[in-house]
C-alpha cells in the first residue's frame, strides 16, 4: 500500500485487481487547536472591577473563536504556582511573557491594558508567541462615551487580535448598542 501526503489530505492508493483500481480520499485533518492564556489585563484610570469582567468576557469570547483553545485567570491561577503569580504582576517585556506561557503549556498569552483617558476608554492588547518571544499581533482601541460600549469593544478587540476578521453580526451589535446609547443620551439632553 502506497500512502502520500498531500496538503492536509491524504490520498491512499491499495493494490487492486486490474479492473477495480481503488482510490480513498481521506477527509482533511484540521491543524490542533493554538492554545492561549489570557493574562489578567492592567487597568489604568478604570475601575479594577470592570477592568476583571472585561477581562473574563475577552476570554469568553475568545473561547468561540474557531482553532483556540484558551484559559483565563481561574485556570492560570489553579495552574501556576504562587511564586510564579506574583512574577507576573511585575512581568512587562515578551521574554517573561514567554517564560508565563511555556509554564502553562500554551502557544499564545494575551496581555493588555483597558483603561480612561478623559472622556475616552482605551484598550491596548497584544499576542505574543512564546516560541518566538515576540509580539505577533496588537490591538488597540478607543471609544468615547459610556462604559457600556466597552463590552462590545472588548469582543471585537478578540476577533481582531486572534483572527483578524470580526464577524458581521458582532460588528452590528455594536452598532446597535451605540445607537441606543446615543438615542438614550438625546432623550436625556432634551
Amino acid at each position: 500500500m502506497v500512502t502520500l501526503w498531500l496538503g492536509l489530505s491524504v490520498l491512499v492508493c491499495a493494490p487492486a485487481a486490474e479492473s477495480d483500481a481503488a482510490v480513498v480520499e481521506a477527509t482533511p485533518v484540521a491543524a490542533p487547536p493554538k492554545k492561549v492564556a489570557v493574562l489578567e489585563f492592567k487597568a489604568e484610570g478604570l475601575d479594577v472591577n470592570v477592568a476583571r469582567n472585561l477581562n473574563e468576557l475577552f476570554t469568553s469570547e475568545a473561547g468561540s473563536i474557531p482553532g483556540h483553545k484558551v484559559i483565563g485567570q481561574s485556570e492560570i491561577k489553579d495552574l501556576l504556582d504562587f511564586e510564579v503569580q506574583k512574577q507576573t504582576l511585575g512581568c512587562v517585556d515578551e521574554a517573561c511573557f514567554s517564560q508565563i506561557g511555556g509554564a502553562l503549556g500554551v502557544d499564545l498569552v494575551v496581555s493588555g491594558t483597558v483603561g480612561r483617558v478623559g472622556e475616552r476608554f482605551v484598550i491596548n492588547l497584544k499576542l505574543i508567541d512564546i516560541v518566538k518571544a515576540e509580539t505577533v499581533a496588537r490591538v488597540g482601541e478607543t471609544i468615547a462615551g459610556r462604559v457600556e460600549l466597552l463590552t462590545d469593544m472588548i469582543r471585537i478587540a478578540a476577533w481582531q487580535l486572534l483572527s483578524g476578521a470580526v464577524p458581521a453580526e458582532l460588528q452590528a451589535a455594536a452598532a446597535a448598542t451605540r445607537a441606543t446609547l446615543d438615542a438614550e443620551a438625546a432623550k436625556t439632553a432634551g
